[in-house]
């Protein structure tokens, strides 16, 4: 068996689907099938149930996976601390996140009193920051929403409010408040399925009692107010982005009350894995600044 095996084993145990996880690899279903029967028949045992196409790890499978994860977390930490004996001082820390736009004040904070430390930026959404995380490639992931996953730990940073921005010559550009119905047929200018922001505005309007319409599907967070302003679309943005637009007259920001319109931001890592020194402390000060902050806003 080798590494790239191993890999593909992990994210067939977590979708358990084949085709699904060679979509996700970027491989054929055959060849990822052939590698998983493979390994199986090195092993000696299945690893997986199989009903027609349905699959779903059995118990065994359940045993090697957990095994196989700690394996990847191992040799990570191993890379570590072979660098740090190579006389390479500068101690890493890998972090995904979604776009946050508090990430230059946290990071420039900690960067400014912390020395020797390199941090390893990446921008995803939930679902590729989790696999990166379930395969030792990140080493804490700064998401929204909380992660649900039985071998990753999530805690809650802060929660923020999400406002509707219209376009300045909207009908309720100048209301202080309205109820999501009231923009059920308006076109909305939204982000990439399988984003948080994405899912979390979806389920707004499913429980406000509507599908919106996409007109436009962008990647960037940042871009939503100018295009808004452009009068594409409607859009729900978070209360950060708000915040950037006091004292300008980009768009009509306006305060939803019905439904509750919240995210929360939250932090993850894997649970059974003890992270470096570095990391740790990494950890400890986001918690510690998200608290401050909460408590001074308060």
């Amino acid at each position: 068996m080798d590494f790239l095996q191993l890999s593909y084993f992990q994210h067939v145990a977590r979708l358990e689907h084949m085709t699904k996880a060679a979509d996700e690899l970027k491989i054929s279903q055959p060849s990822l099938s052939q590698s998983i029967a493979r390994l199986e028949d090195e092993l000696g045992f299945p690893l997986f149930e199989r009903s027609g196409r349905n699959i779903r790890l059995n118990e065994s499978g359940k045993v090697f996976l957990g095994r196989v994860n700690k394996a990847f977390s191992e040799l990570k930490e191993g890379k570590r601390e072979a660098a740090r004996k190579a006389g390479i001082v500068k101690q890493s820390i890998s972090l995904g996140m979604i776009h946050l736009e508090e990430m230059p004040d946290f990071l420039g904070a900690y960067m400014s009193q912390t020395a020797n430390t390199q941090v390893k930026l990446q921008y995803g959404c939930n679902k590729s920051m989790t696999n990166q995380l379930e395969r030792g490639e990140l080493d804490l992931f700064v998401c929204s929403p909380l992660v649900q996953h039985a071998g990753l730990q999530s805690v809650a940073l802060h929660e923020e409010e999400i406002y509707l921005a219209v376009p300045p010559n909207h009908r309720l550009s100048g209301a202080s408040q309205i109820r999501l119905e009231e923009v059920s047929n308006d076109p909305f200018i939204g982000l990439q399925e399988g984003s948080g922001l994405r899912e979390a505005s979806d389920e707004f309007c499913r429980i406000a009692g509507f599908k919106p319409d996409i007109a436009l599907e962008i990647a960037d967070p940042s871009r939503l107010q100018t295009l808004v302003q452009a009068g594409i679309g409607v859009a729900l943005i978070p209360e950060t982005l708000v915040k950037q637009l006091d004292g300008v007259k980009a768009c009509g920001i306006v305060k939803i009350t019905e439904p509750i319109c919240k995210r929360t931001i939250g932090l993850t890592w894997e649970k059974e894995t003890e992270l470096p020194e570095n990391v740790q402390l990494f950890k400890e000060y986001l918690l510690d600044y998200f608290a401050s902050t909460k408590a001074a806003i308060e």
